[in-house]
């Protein structure tokens, strides 16, 4: 048996991190981040170089970049990973502002509230004297700054960490700087031996590199000769950009408009709310764009990974596009003096800069302002409007969906969603049929109602719907519960922002138990569907309320950012008339995080609970093991509890932190050390939801250990996990195409 320490150990490890993630210790969050950043290689960080302009980062954003301002004004009040390079500028940092890196100023005014924070020195230049004038006053990061006034050659044999500002006349590198190169009035040569893993940047002078060198980031000259130059340009080109936003983004739409001028790429998990605007360069997409995406004199260039929810404009250039990217709006690639004609059910634009086809959008195609944005929340259901699962009640499923609306711009007055399907084997068609409206635009409540007869499971958290259909159809393992459930319901959403959804409903419904109808698999042998476990048929009046707060980066494939989701159904004898008996409440949790820990790293966790008041109906009682928690154990070896507390941990380790690349050469691979701990138990129907825990002992709780091998995305895994409380029991292995969590 397992030692009680080491259960005690394990179980302090998951709480002690996910305690001091949930309730934000932002020193240990901000420390992580900050050390991924050092250890991140610079040549991988975006260099944004502003001349004569405005930019503000909002209290809500994180940039990931350089920046190097000329003549500009930078307002900050969110987060920057990155130096600031301010020359002949004005910087205002907000009392939300975290600078992770350096300001460094030449003839700039650099003001702060007393509430912002930098990691770095803020050096204000004189000649060819550096003197610090603040910063350091985020505690515990470790940006180093070297500083050179004399001419300076670096041997072949050095190794510098952190950022170098060089104020010489030469600066010669022969060995190696872990960090960008600010050099001022100066030349900055780069020798054969010499690397820069980082950006350099020289003013008033040049760089000269050897071709042997190694430079990973960019590499930007300037001089007050070629800014006074470029003013009459940039001036024709902000009069040029802000009409082609005039014609191509919405104007009644508020969202956030980023502006770059160059070259600009979104990473692939890099999330921008907001439209994106760039002149004179390419627009390379990776990540996700909640917004339109509009290239002026410059391309467009959409990776497998980019998702735009707009419109794709590129004005003078081309719009290179992989089929697997995915994009909300329209597609045109016109050129400044384009003009329009209809062909058929199509959209033509013809212009000097080509030809571009699209979607025909009628005659008002050009006076028509209002894009189609899509919302950026997700709620979890399947996107594809044919609807097909395989289980073991229903046997084969096929179905047609009206999806809801998911864009802010819908005119019409009522949604209309919903579903129907039949399933052959049960011979019983399912339906369900809604409306909704929504009040006062984007943020506004939605009021619905809708009417059901499904196909239900409580196991969607354990193992989603087309991956189940898929074990049942291949190896005869159908790995959810299903009971009928006939009924109508009347709500209320409310979007309170961005990031969170208020839910609340009434609730009246029929459960019906369901039983297996089909044993059909292309492999399984001899083996039977388990059965579907029996119910309690009962009919019962509930309120629904929950609460779903979503930062995370990615919807499918997350590295950073929280998921909270808080559950509650209400059944008591408020809703309910006293001769039926159902009297019950039931709550569940769940909680998780996305950490980011260094390039190549990532630790997440999960926590999941659930608990009750009443008697519960048997269909709502908890169940765990195998699978998504506790995978040490065979599946639901766990059941029929009214308590339930479950903790997972992932330590997930890529690109070229996974040494499993490293040694067969790979690069797509990560691999995954996991532990989950938890206990599911019964206590008296009569205890309140907040009862119940008291005797609960740390002999009590389940332990597993494992490790899995998946690919880039993490969801196409293969698990090994071995339960720590009993010895000799096999190692656990199973194959998943999602993750955990």
């Amino acid at each position: 048996m397992q030692t009680s320490q080491t259960k005690q150990v394990l179980f302090l490890i998951l709480l002690f991190i996910a305690f001091i993630l949930i309730f934000a210790l932002v020193i240990y969050s901000s420390m992580a981040e900050a050390m991924a950043m050092e250890t991140f290689s610079h040549g991988k960080k975006k260099l944004i170089h502003y001349q004569q302009d405005e930019m503000e980062i909002q209290q809500t954003e994180v940039i990931e970049a350089d920046i190097v301002a000329e003549a500009s004004n930078l307002v900050i009040d969110g987060t920057l990973y990155g130096d600031i390079i301010a020359i002949h500028s004005v910087v205002s940092l907000q009392s939300d502002a975290k600078i992770f890196g350096h300001i460094i100023s030449l003839d700039s005014e650099i003001s702060a509230d007393s509430a912002a924070q930098i990691a770095g020195d803020v050096v204000q230049i004189t000649g060819r004297a550096a003197s610090v004038t603040g910063g350091r006053n985020l505690v515990g990061y470790g940006f180093n700054l070297t500083v050179f006034t004399a001419d300076t050659a670096i041997a072949d044999s050095v190794n510098i960490k952190g950022d170098v500002l060089a104020l010489c006349d030469n600066f010669m590198i022969g060995g190696r700087i872990e960090g960008d190169v600010y050099q001022f009035s100066g030349v900055t040569r780069i020798d054969t031996t010499g690397a820069v893993d980082g950006h350099v940047v020289n003013y008033l002078s040049k760089i000269m590199l050897d071709k042997q060198a190694l430079v990973t980031g960019n590499m930007l000259e300037l001089s007050e000769n070629t800014m006074a130059a470029q003013t009459n340009e940039k001036k024709n080109d902000d009069e040029l950009r802000e009409k082609m936003e005039k014609r191509y983004l919405d104007p009644d739409e508020k969202s956030d408009i980023f502006r770059f001028w160059g070259d600009v790429t979104i990473e692939p998990n890099e999330v921008i709310r907001g439209d994106v605007v760039t002149i004179r360069g390419t627009i390379e997409v990776k990540g996700d764009v909640d917004g339109d995406v509009v290239s002026v004199l410059g391309s467009v260039v959409l990776d497998s990974t980019a998702s735009i929810s707009g419109d794709v404009v590129s004005v003078g250039g081309k719009i290179h596009r992989h089929k697997q990217a995915s994009v909300g709006g329209d597609i045109v690639q016109t050129s400044i003096t384009g003009v329009k004609v209809d062909d058929g059910n199509e959209h033509v634009t013809v212009g000097v800069g080509g030809v571009a086809v699209g979607p025909k959008r009628g005659d008002e195609w050009e006076e028509d302002k209002h894009r189609r944005k899509k919302y950026r929340r997700h709620d979890g259901s399947e996107d594809d409007s044919f609807m097909f699962r395989y289980n073991r009640v229903e046997g084969l499923f096929l179905g047609l969906r009206k999806l809801k609306n998911r864009y802010e711009d819908n005119r019409a007055l009522f949604d209309l969603f919903g579903h129907i399907g039949y399933g052959f084997s049960a011979k019983r068609a399912c339906y369900q049929l809604g409306l909704e409206r929504r009040f006062w635009g984007k943020y506004g409540p939605i009021i619905g109602a809708e009417i059901h007869d499904i196909t239900k499971t409580e196991d969607a958290w354990i193992i989603p719907t087309f991956e189940n259909s898929l074990a049942a159809i291949l190896i005869r393992e159908d790995f959810q519960d299903f009971y009928r459930e006939d009924g109508y319901s009347v709500y209320a959403n409310l979007d309170i922002s961005e990031i969170a959804t208020l839910y609340a409903g009434y609730h009246h419904q029929n459960h019906i138990g369901l039983e297996r109808t089909t044993n059909w698999s292309v492999f399984g042998g001899d083996k039977k569907f388990r059965p579907n476990p029996a119910i309690d048929e009962l009919e019962f009046n509930s309120l629904r309320a929950s609460l779903e707060i979503d930062t995370r980066d990615s919807y499918k494939y997350p590295n950073k950012g929280w998921f909270i989701s808080l559950f509650g159904e209400f059944a008591g004898a408020d809703f309910n008339c006293i001769e039926s008996g159902i009297d019950f409440d039931r709550y569940i949790v769940d909680i998780r995080r996305y950490q980011p820990v260094t390039y190549g790293e990532n630790l997440d966790f999960r926590i999941r609970a659930g608990s009750s008041r009443g008697a519960l109906p048997r269909q709502y009682l908890f169940d765990a093991g195998g699978l998504s928690a506790l995978r040490g154990y065979e599946f639901k070896e766990f059941e029929n509890c009214n308590r339930m507390v479950l903790a997972s941990l992932e330590y997930r380790l890529y690109n070229d932190h996974n040494p499993m690349n490293d040694v067969f050469g790979f690069s797509d691979f990560n691999l995954i050390l996991f532990a989950d701990t938890g206990y599911l138990w019964n206590v008296s129907d009569s205890l309140a939801y907040n009862q119940g825990y008291d005797d609960l002992d740390w002999n009590d709780l389940y332990t597993s250990l494992g490790f899995a091998i998946s690919n880039d995305e993490g969801n196409v895994r293969l698990n090994f996990a071995k339960r720590m409380d009993v010895k000799g029991k096999p190692m656990v292995v199973t194959f998943r195409i999602n993750r955990p969590f």
